[in-house]
């Protein structure tokens, strides 16, 4: 495999959300980008009643890992934090671009493989951030390792769970 190769799971990955995801949550997207209220998982527990997140996170530098249509990280933007979003999925990508564009709020969108730590990411100290609960150190997408203590988690479809303290 060269460098420009991806692994074959994330290859298929990539072009079954491409190909069929994609266009499946484009509209919950676009739903979820007019909607001011941030909310998790498919339930869509409201952030007010899980206090998952920090209650100020103007400042903070926010990674979202599969962000897809990138809706969290509007949520987060609004309220102060400046987001990254990376996504395996191009035409996800193409989605938030477009949602960006409408709703005139722009952050970095990467077309990357969060697996792989070569993913070009911006320099700075980054609470980082991971679509699985941290439980130990991590390194993700080019940053420096982390301690869990020091991880700010944002994407809401997950049972994703929220730590400050950098």
């Amino acid at each position: 495999m060269t460098g420009h190769e991806l692994p074959e799971h994330i290859a298929r990955n990539r072009a079954y959300w491409d190909e069929v995801n994609a266009p499946l949550y484009a509209a919950p997207g676009a739903r979820a980008w007019v909607r001011q209220e941030i909310t998790w998982g498919i339930f869509d527990i409201p952030e007010d009643e899980l206090h998952a997140l920090p209650a100020d996170v103007v400042g903070m530098d926010v990674v979202e890992l599969g962000c897809g249509t990138a809706y969290f990280g509007a949520w987060l933007a609004r309220r102060g934090a400046h987001v990254t979003g990376i996504d395996n999925s191009a035409e996800q990508l193409k989605t938030a671009r477009r949602l960006q564009d409408e709703h005139d709020l722009h952050f970095p969108l990467i077309h990357g493989n969060a697996e792989d730590t070569a993913c070009p990411m911006p320099t700075s100290t980054w609470p980082s951030a991971s679509t699985a609960p941290l439980s130990g150190p991590i390194r993700t997408a080019g940053f420096p390792r982390l301690p869990a203590s020091c991880a700010l988690v944002v994407n809401s479809a997950s049972s994703a769970t929220a730590r400050s303290g950098c």
